[in-house]
């Protein structure tokens, strides 16, 4: 009778054992660390190839040059309207689709160390404060140097750009003589059409 009986609750032994087991494996399956090499990833195929250089590959590498080269190659694919816009370079493309922004309405090209100006907006700021096409920036606000090596886009952004009506104090080179202009920034029309003909 008592074999019986134990031969009846069998199957509950052997299923909760069963239950713990499963439990207990799914638990220390998650606190173990998947190092291997081909390690359980849930990220996606691009994120496992990522993960794979950056752990694995023999030289230190900038992972997000990289992602940035895969995505602009992703998007290349699509059509030809679908482009990557880095945060750096968000606020340029907002002001062009916004068609104006704040700053002394300069255009300039970065030669060596210098920033040369070879365009003015007319009627901007800086043209109306006597700035010239061929002068070289020097300082910004008598203390900010704008000579150096390695000059970003973003970096000259940051100081011409401000609040409508804020002050900006350039020293600049033109002829071999130095010259300080004050120019008070404001906000600047883009054009839609640089140029139109009749």
């Amino acid at each position: 009778m008592q074999q019986k009986s134990s031969q009846k609750l069998m199957p509950v032994y052997f299923s909760l054992v069963l239950l713990l087991g499963l439990a207990l494996g799914y638990s220390l399956n998650n606190r173990v660390n998947n190092t291997g090499f081909f390690s359980k990833n849930n990220g996606s195929f691009l994120q496992e190839i990522a993960n794979i250089i950056k752990t694995k590959y023999v030289d230190d590498i900038g992972i997000d040059s990289i992602s940035v080269f895969a995505t602009d190659e992703m998007l290349s694919h699509l059509d030809p309207h679908s482009i990557y816009i880095s945060p750096t370079d968000l606020e340029r493309v907002n002001d062009q689709m916004d068609g104006h922004f704040t700053g002394i309405g300069i255009m300039y090209n970065v030669i060596k160390d210098t920033i040369n100006i070879i365009q003015l907006i007319k009627d901007g700021p800086a043209q109306k404060a006597g700035i010239e096409v061929g002068d070289k920036l020097l300082l910004a606000n008598d203390s900010i140097n704008l000579t150096k090596k390695n000059l970003t886009e973003e970096f000259i952004r940051n100081k011409m750009r401000g609040e409508v009506g804020s002050v900006l104090n350039l020293t600049l080179l033109r002829d071999g003589l130095t010259k300080k202009i004050k120019i008070k920034r404001a906000s600047i029309a883009i054009p839609s059409i640089d140029a139109a003909y009749m």
